[in-house]
């Protein structure tokens, strides 16, 4: 887990990075994940160093939300015009892996059925906490590019929960 500033890898990785911005504004800026879930899966992330939600008012909050939207029209633009662009990203990711495992993630979004497809829905959240699953602190918001039709995040975690026979939720 990545508690301070220093340690971050939002902070020092993704930010300096400015090749791998796909979109950005004066507070937040948006990235491919380094470790996928599903081809296409983007980062929001806030320019600061911020770890509470409290931190998060004024135009921080507004420019961090205001991202949700502007990155799902980013990603939608990149499967438009350049979709290999983002098999490059993962090629690059297996060469120069800026985190342990982002090149076994990487090696299996190149095998993804999806990879070029264009996705026409999005998920998105944040987890907030350990117990929740935030392994960076720094404050960031998933968005989950989907192609068919599946389940939904709420239903998703209670399928979850029910096949793990998990009751302290």
């Amino acid at each position: 887990m990545f508690a301070s500033q220093e340690e971050c890898i939002f902070c020092n990785s993704y930010n300096k990075d400015n090749k791998k911005v796909i979109w950005e504004n004066k507070e937040a800026f948006s990235v491919l994940n380094y470790k996928p879930s599903i081809p296409g899966h983007a980062l929001i992330i806030t320019k600061q160093h911020l770890t509470d939600l409290k931190e998060i008012t004024g135009s921080i909050l507004e420019d961090f939300i205001h991202a949700i939207p502007q990155t799902f029209e980013a990603i939608q633009l990149i499967y438009e015009q350049d979709p290999e662009s983002i098999e490059e990203f993962y090629k690059e990711l297996i060469k120069n892996p800026p985190e342990f495992n982002s090149s076994q993630f990487a090696e299996q979004m190149l095998k993804h059925p999806h990879l070029l497809v264009k996705p026409i829905a999005y998920n998105w959240g944040m987890n907030y906490g350990f117990e929740a699953g935030q392994r960076a602190i720094h404050l960031h918001i998933h968005l989950f590019p989907r192609r068919e039709m599946g389940l939904g995040i709420a239903t998703a975690m209670r399928k979850h929960l029910a096949e793990n026979n998990i009751t302290n939720f």
